[in-house]
């Protein structure tokens, strides 16, 4: 397949709409794909996608609350082409080729629960890149060549109770990078280079269940 299967218009409510690569390789996702559609969960998972056009998810909008493009080969992912979909609660973008995030590209995401950027090539993270998501209970960053921690970046994920930055490059700690983070549960800061930590990092966790 050379780009997404053309779609008829449907009334019918679909919860999930799955494409997987199989041995199929699927490149583009080309505009209005999924116009005439109505789905709550959109499943394009190891097709090898290094392009989506600004409107390929164009007719999801008030529909879509789960989008999986995982296992492929975007580096760059305009905000244009998602800031529509306001109604997401999780976005998995795991498992491609990410370097880099527009500062406010989750911005227009305020009911996102869950958050998969692993196995990326993300460098750097914003500080205000999640200063809306106050509706995060999960944050999975592992696996990338992240090289800092800006002091407050983690200050809106008051929900949040499960953060992995395990597997990047993260030397220190700035203090009081977890104070607000008062459900947090499980903490994954394995495989990094840090090497003292704040004697009150973990003041405020309470909560914290597991720690690696």
């Amino acid at each position: 397949l050379a780009q997404i299967p053309k779609f008829g218009t449907s009334t019918t409510t679909y919860l999930e709409l799955q494409i997987r690569g199989t041995g199929t390789s699927i490149g583009r996702v080309q505009p209005y794909a999924f116009d005439g559609l109505i789905i709550e969960s959109l499943k394009l998972q190891n097709l090898g996608i290094y392009y989506i056009d600004l409107y390929a998810f164009a007719g999801l909008e008030q529909y879509l609350k789960e989008l999986h493009l995982d296992g492929s080969k975007i580096k760059v992912l305009s905000i244009e082409t998602i800031s529509q979909l306001l109604n997401l609660e999780y976005m998995g973008l795991h498992n491609n080729e990410i370097h880099l995030l527009d500062p406010e590209f989750f911005k227009p995401f305020s009911q996102l629960n869950y958050i998969h950027l692993y196995n990326n090539q993300i460098t750097d993270l914003m500080v205000n890149l999640f200063e809306n998501q106050e509706n995060l209970i999960g944050l999975q960053l592992q696996h990338n060549k992240i090289k800092a921690l800006h002091s407050g970046m983690f200050d809106k994920l008051v929900k949040i109770e499960t953060l992995y930055l395990g597997s990047n490059d993260i030397s220190a700690l700035p203090s009081g990078i977890f104070n607000k983070l008062v459900l947090l549960e499980k903490l994954d800061l394995s495989n990094n280079g840090i090497g003292n930590l704040p004697g009150d990092i973990f003041f405020q966790n309470k909560n914290l269940t597991s720690l690696n």
